[in-house]
């Protein structure tokens, strides 16, 4: 006996064990089932065995009368993948012009010129000087009086009126359109060979 199992020898020399939990059997013709380390199984009889000096039983010649022997037959499955062409795509673009109209505000400045009468005396001409944003240019003139003196005839007040003017203004855009159109699978080219067929 050696650990759970009962080894035992055929007549033509195969090895096999009966498992312990059926040994000893509890009748003279109750079945016991061998299983050989080829994988094959044969169903014995108590009386069918003969103890050898090791431990090991010895199964009696009688292959064809209470022997039975039953193929133990395994399937394995075999994965492989392999490329399909299910065809591809071409892509193009294209450039579409469109008109659009935009109102695109612009800065636009005038100079306007405002003459104001002074008819002031002054000691002689006076510069040009700015007061609030706006440019005084001092005109003067001698008159003829009783005595001379300068008088200030008028001033030019020159100034910056800035406003916006809107003007639409047509102008062009591009825009990009991607057209896709599908090809058969002989335009593709060559796919990989088949992974897993070798």
């Amino acid at each position: 006996m050696h650990g759970t199992r009962i080894e035992v020898v055929g007549s033509d020399g195969a090895r096999g064990r009966i498992d312990a939990a059926r040994w000893p059997p509890d009748r003279a013709d109750a079945p016991l089932d061998v299983v050989f380390e080829n994988g094959a199984r044969r169903t014995v009889r108590p009386a069918d065995l003969r103890p050898l000096p090791d431990g090991r039983y010895q199964i009696a010649g009688r292959d064809g009368a209470d022997a039975a022997a039953v193929p133990i037959i395994e399937e394995h499955a075999q994965i492989a993948t392999r490329a399909v062409d299910r065809g591809g795509v071409r892509i193009s673009k294209s450039v579409r012009e469109r008109r659009e109209t935009v109102d695109v505000p612009l800065k636009h400045e005038e100079i306007v010129v405002e003459r104001i009468a002074v008819q002031r005396e002054v000691s002689g001409p006076l510069p040009v000087r700015e007061e609030d944003g706006e440019i005084v240019v001092p005109l003067v003139e001698e008159v003829l009086v009783v005595r001379k003196a300068w008088v200030l005839r008028e001033e030019v007040r020159i100034r910056k009126h800035r406003f916006d003017v809107h003007r639409p203004t047509t102008v062009t855009l591009r825009v990009e359109h991607a057209e896709v159109e599908r090809l058969p699978a002989a335009e593709t080219g060559p796919t990989n060979p088949p992974e897993g067929d070798g």
